[in-house]
């Protein structure tokens, strides 16, 4: 994990640096059982559909920051015609969508609380008057730096209103507190534009298209609803695929070239992530 630590530091937004090695062990973590099914999904689907692999994040120098390694959570590595993904950070989220008075969604807030390997990298050297604690002026930096790395990735959330994507404001109001050994990352991700969800169904995934990050909500309240949901909707949240219907996206992929697309215009790793839905009657 020292090892991996670095490469977090030189690789800004976990994007890949040629100063990393390929072969780091991602820390053990019982607790996230979603994590580990996922990384050995996400082997045997790189391993038989490298043609498809995710395409390759961007960098530059002003991504080049050492304690975003909130994102800095994997290697990418590609051998010869076989791509390996795993992820290397493990986060236990939770959300909510959030209402205006009039029944409109503005936006959806998020908490990620983050596992012990990654909560102990990242406050390495942070509690700057040794007092044991790390209090909010210690943690503002980390916890600014992290936001500003996520803008350019729409901070791994995805809304679409009628199966297409909204667009997203800029993250204003957010926060971070370290509690119980863990570090626990809190945002409000708004919409551009509020949408009605009685007239287009509303859905929103949170996850991390290169797979470097296991991101799963708990089984218990994993997502509540803030505000004045309109009296015909409900929330739904949609179960993560089952292994068959990971089989029948493995198959369907066998059948198509290289350029090949989704029609719904998501990323692969949308394949993986769970949907959370407003959906409305009439």
């Amino acid at each position: 994990w020292p090892q991996a630590r670095g490469c977090f530091q030189q690789r800004g937004l976990g994007r890949l640096s040629s100063d990393c090695p390929c072969s780091i062990a991602s820390p053990a973590n019982p607790a996230s059982t979603t994590g580990k099914r996922v990384d050995e999904l996400l082997l045997h689907f790189f391993a038989v559909f490298s043609h498809h692999a995710l395409p390759m994040s961007r960098t530059g120098p002003d991504m080049v920051k050492r304690r975003a390694a909130l994102l800095a959570c994997g290697i990418l590595c590609a051998s010869g015609s076989v791509a390996h993904a795993h992820p290397h950070v493990w986060v236990s989220m939770r959300s909510d969508i959030v209402f205006t008075d009039d029944g409109l969604i503005k936006g959806v807030n998020l908490e990620w609380v983050f596992d012990d390997n990654y909560t102990q990298m990242a406050l390495d050297g942070l509690d700057t008057d040794g007092d044991g604690v790390y209090s909010q002026t210690e943690l503002d930096p980390l916890t600014k730096e992290n936001i500003n790395s996520l803008k350019d990735y729409d901070y791994f959330t995805v809304m679409r209103g009628g199966g297409k994507k909204l667009e997203i404001g800029e993250v204003t109001e957010f926060g971070q507190i370290w509690s119980n050994e863990r570090l626990s990352l809190h945002f409000h991700v708004p919409l551009k534009a509020p949408v009605d969800p009685r007239k287009d169904e509303f859905m929103v995934k949170v996850y991390d298209p290169d797979f470097f990050i296991a991101m799963d909500y708990p089984a218990d309240d994993p997502v509540s609803v803030i505000g004045a949901i309109p009296a015909s909707c409900k929330l739904n949240v949609k179960p993560v695929p089952t292994d068959a219907e990971l089989e029948q996206t493995r198959l369907m992929l066998s059948t198509k070239d290289k350029d090949w697309k989704p029609e719904t215009e998501e990323d692969f790793g949308a394949m993986f992530a769970q949907p959370v839905a407003i959906e409305c009657g009439a």
